[in-house]
């Protein structure tokens, strides 16, 4: 039997024309993203919610920073109640435009075993590759 993650509105950005409703592990994973794009304090119930990641990609990266921004994804993913562990890797890459991009990809487990959630992040835009169905 599968575990209750909730029901919420579809969103990752922005709500979906049809306010379509998402449950299970793509709720858990919407909700994880919203997590890493919104800024720390930025939550007036919960100023320890956040962590902002594309704050912190520009073009002088090293494969430690990389690793540093791993480690806080874990950490703010960890903070959901409905998350048991998560381990990311991260790797900077340049896009096709040569523009610098993070590539978070994170096993995240809870109850009901593990699941992958893969980002790519600019300094502009944070875009889910692989979140779970």
């Amino acid at each position: 039997m599968a575990t209750d993650y909730g029901l919420d509105l579809a969103c990752t950005d922005d709500l979906t024309n049809d306010m379509a409703e998402v449950t299970g592990l793509a709720n858990v994973a919407q909700a994880l993203y919203r997590r890493i794009i919104t800024t720390r304090g930025a939550l007036i119930d919960d100023p320890a919610y956040g962590f902002a990641i594309s704050n912190l990609v520009d073009d002088s990266q090293t494969a430690r920073q990389a690793a540093v921004i791993a480690s806080s994804i874990d950490a703010e993913f960890e903070k959901d109640e409905r998350v048991l562990s998560s381990t990311t890797e991260g790797r900077f890459e340049r896009d096709k435009g040569a523009v610098w991009r993070y590539i978070a990809a994170s096993v995240v487990t809870t109850a009901d075993g593990p699941f992958q959630l893969v980002l790519a992040v600019s300094q502009v835009t944070v875009e889910i590759l692989q979140i779970p169905r």
